[in-house]
């Protein structure tokens, strides 16, 4: 489940979204770009933004802030291409053997 709210806590932020999949083992996701950039396109495709680029918080409610960056372009009814990006962390390291 991606929710997300207009109400933000940084003003330059636009949306504050939280990623939650307890079925799949998933409490909860500090930044979810797949999603992201779905609800970008979504939401620049039906009019609640214009096309451009915008920042989107995820994470904060479990200590790992997180400011995913959408690009999208095109326009209301016909959105062309979406773009995300962010900077990112390593939280943990492993090996996986076959």
């Amino acid at each position: 489940c991606y929710a997300f709210s207009f109400e933000t806590i940084e003003r330059e932020s636009k949306i504050h979204a939280r990623f939650f999949a307890p079925d799949d083992g998933i409490a909860e996701d500090a930044a979810t770009g797949s999603a992201a950039g779905a609800l970008s396109g979504y939401l620049v495709h039906h009019g609640a933004f214009e096309a451009g680029r915008f920042t989107i918080e995820q994470g904060d409610f479990m200590n790992r802030p997180s400011r995913i960056f959408a690009d999208v372009s095109g326009e209301k009814g016909n959105v062309k291409k979406v773009k995300i990006g962010g900077s990112s962390v390593i939280v943990a390291k492993g090996e996986v053997f076959f």
